[in-house]
């Protein structure tokens, strides 16, 4: 409708706008898309890093149970040890005592 020469001065002189519009427009879906991504990124960072503490508790408590077990057991064994080396002495004794006579 305009004078083809006005139309295209006046597209030309908005163009600039518009062009800072657009790039500010698509900088501010890239921040977006940016932020989202690094949000969702720490998420799964913490929860997979809580996995293996959670991985690592439970094998600290699982070796802490066994280490309980086995140092129960070697003090059974222990207690079982000495007292057949105790019945031993004394009969080591009496025979001596037999051999005396």
């Amino acid at each position: 409708m305009l004078p083809r020469g006005i139309f295209k001065k006046r597209i030309i002189s908005k163009l600039p706008d518009e062009i800072k519009e657009d790039i500010d427009r698509n900088c501010g879906r890239i921040r977006y898309d940016f932020l989202e991504r690094m949000q969702k990124s720490a998420i799964d960072f913490e929860w997979t890093l809580d996995e293996k503490i959670n991985t690592a508790v439970d094998g600290i408590h699982l070796a802490i149970e066994r280490a309980k077990d086995i140092k129960m057991k070697g003090t059974e064994e222990t207690k079982t040890r000495l007292l057949e080396i105790e019945r031993d002495i004394r009969e080591l004794k009496l025979i001596l005592s037999s051999l005396d006579k």
